[in-house]
């Protein structure tokens, strides 16, 4: 076999075991989407019937799947105050929320959604169930003096008011960052 030969030989199963592996992602990422998908319905149904341990469950299995899935963390939240009250859910949570002047701090409270499920239960505390008494009208991130903010406007029914609410996340952020790494 020739020179030539050979580096076609390797070249060719270079680009094989190149296509194989990007099929092979867009494979599992597609499983995960499908996954998601499958979790997500099975937890909407849960929920709806009042079984708030099951849609936890599978809102926990969204969360292992993309723990960047706010919507998750967000009905999560919901789930446990239905389950066990507002306070109950808070106290399931630990010390995980300060209020302060300027922002509500939010502690890590060994899982990012979890933490991020706290503002939530906050909302709920403070200013009753979303769709009902409140809704989002919009949500960003801010870094601001070495510190990291989930900022929302709500707005307030029946009138119509609009409320900033700042969180200071910084500590559960700076957390899931480190395990992005």
């Amino acid at each position: 076999m020739s020179r030539r030969n050979i580096l076609m030989s390797i070249s060719m199963s270079l680009c094989l075991s190149a296509l194989l592996l990007i099929v092979s992602y867009a494979w599992c990422q597609t499983e995960k989407e499908q996954s998601e998908k499958v979790f997500r319905d099975k937890a909407r149904i849960a929920y709806d019937k009042g079984d708030y341990d099951q849609a936890i469950q599978y809102l926990n299995k969204i969360l292992e799947i993309r723990p960047d899935a706010l919507y998750a963390s967000n009905a999560r939240a919901s789930a446990y105050s239905k389950k066990n009250g507002f306070d109950n859910a808070l106290a399931e949570y630990g010390n995980g929320i300060e209020i302060g002047h300027d922002a509500i701090t939010i502690r890590y409270v060994g899982d990012y959604g979890k933490s991020i499920d706290l503002e939530y239960i906050y909302l709920h505390m403070k200013f009753g169930l979303r769709g009902t008494d409140w809704e989002l009208e919009t949500q960003r991130l801010v870094n601001a003096g070495g510190k990291v903010y989930d900022e929302l406007d709500i707005k307030l029914f029946p009138a119509g008011e609009v409320k900033k609410i700042r969180f200071d996340i910084t500590e559960p952020f700076s957390i899931l960052e480190k395990e992005k790494q």
